[in-house]
């Protein structure tokens, strides 16, 4: 109660507004050469951030999940779920459940240095809270078939999973053990009684 003053409200709505216009100033600046524009100067990467590129470490969370137009159905998943979170926790909770994600994703950028650290792990921590604390929401794929969000969560477990055992890139090993961080330490006494 005492740090709750500290908190940012609306966070999820500051930062899909940051990731909306990212996007939308890539989309502007056309085809580049690999390596060149804003996303890549803003994205994740431990190498860089210790050549004293330090505002990576936070520039990385505007930095959208992707550049397709389904970033813009992924960013208002992102906007729904996290003001949900936000309305169920209150703020300072919900603000510390994305400092935690925020904390070890750069962790993981660090250990593997020479990769670049992806936004998308923290979102899913974020659909996977979701997921548990509202199981029978229901996400209609294609705008028509209505499936219960807890089924798309058990194939996010299953999908990082897969990866933990197979993944081409340390850092995207790491980045699931980051997603899983905050969840497991909001939800694991929940997950044990169960």
């Amino acid at each position: 109660r005492r740090f709750g003053r500290y908190a940012i409200p609306n966070l999820p709505l500051l930062i899909v507004m940051g990731q909306g216009v990212v996007l939308l100033l890539s989309w502007s600046a056309g085809d580049q050469p690999e390596g060149v524009g804003l996303i890549s100067e803003w994205e994740l990467q431990g190498k860089e951030v210790l050549a004293g590129q330090w505002w990576r470490l936070v520039s990385f969370v505007v930095v959208p999940p992707g550049t397709g137009i389904l970033v813009l159905f992924a960013l208002y998943l992102f906007l729904i779920m996290g003001g949900a979170l936000e309305r169920e926790w209150g703020a300072f909770r919900f603000n510390v459940y994305l400092l935690l994600g925020w904390a070890a994703s750069l962790a993981a950028a660090m250990i593997a240095p020479e990769q670049t650290a992806s936004v998308g792990y923290l979102g899913s921590s974020v659909f996977l809270a979701f997921a548990w604390l509202f199981p029978d929401f229901r996400l209609y794929l294609m705008f028509v078939l209505p499936v219960p969000i807890k089924y798309l969560a058990w194939i996010t477990w299953l999908v990082y999973g897969f990866k933990l055992v197979s993944a081409d890139h340390l850092v995207d090993q790491l980045l699931v053990l980051a997603a899983t961080f905050n969840f497991a330490l909001f939800f694991g006494s929940d997950i044990a009684l169960k």
